[in-house]
């Protein structure tokens, strides 16, 4: 796996597994980076929006994978929840000091979009960017009336809606901090110090 080779054995499958987790990390901070850097014109994407939601959907993505391999959950079969506790326990993750990135309520909003077009009747807007250059009218209408998905490029805040209906907000800029720090910690972990299938996060994930 990641192009090399590793013998798996019952003894060492967390470090595979938790290697997932560390690529999952990655491409949250990436993703956001380029959100960060803003949309450059690029010929490839068809306009702003398309740039922006396209790099958020990549970061809910991989977001919801780690909140799949590390958490627990009343509702997940108890082989799941063995493996996330057992996970935490041996790479010693806390997840109360997450408190965006072991936040279910986005990574649900964006599995079940469908269903908030439901909770509106329908009526419902989707996929906006907010920045300096919004106008009044406009930016009043979208924060005050239902729209699914909403990015803020003024405070890199991101707002949807939770299944019962009430807008939740995530600053991703604390959501990259947290990203970043997990993926530190558990790269750095004693446990897989020594493992060929993994390295310290760059500098460059580090700005």
């Amino acid at each position: 796996m990641f192009n090399q080779y590793l013998a798996l054995t019952p003894e060492n499958a967390d470090i595979a597994m938790v290697n997932v987790v560390l690529e999952d990390l990655e491409f949250i901070v990436i993703s956001l980076d380029q959100i960060f850097r803003g949309h450059a014109g690029e010929d490839y994407y068809n306009e702003e929006h398309t740039f922006y939601f396209y790099h958020l959907q990549n970061a809910l993505t991989s977001w919801g994978a780690v909140i799949n391999m590390l958490s627990s959950g009343l509702k997940r079969q108890k082989n799941h929840n063995d493996r996330a506790r057992h996970l935490r326990e041996v790479f010693d993750i806390d997840s109360s000091a997450y408190k965006w990135l072991f936040n279910k309520s986005f990574r649900n909003a964006g599995a079940h979009a469908d269903e908030r077009y439901d909770l509106f009747g329908g009526c419902a807007g989707d996929y906006n960017v907010l920045s300096a250059r919004t106008p009044k009218w406009v930016r009043e209408e979208i924060l005050t009336r239902p729209h699914i998905r909403t990015l803020d490029t003024r405070n890199w805040t991101y707002a949807t809606y939770d299944s019962k209906g009430q807008k939740i907000c995530c600053d991703l800029q604390e959501l990259r901090y947290e990203a970043y720090m997990l993926l530190y910690r558990i790269s750095t972990h004693p446990r897989l110090r020594d493992s060929k299938l993994t390295h310290a996060p760059t500098e460059k994930l580090l700005k």
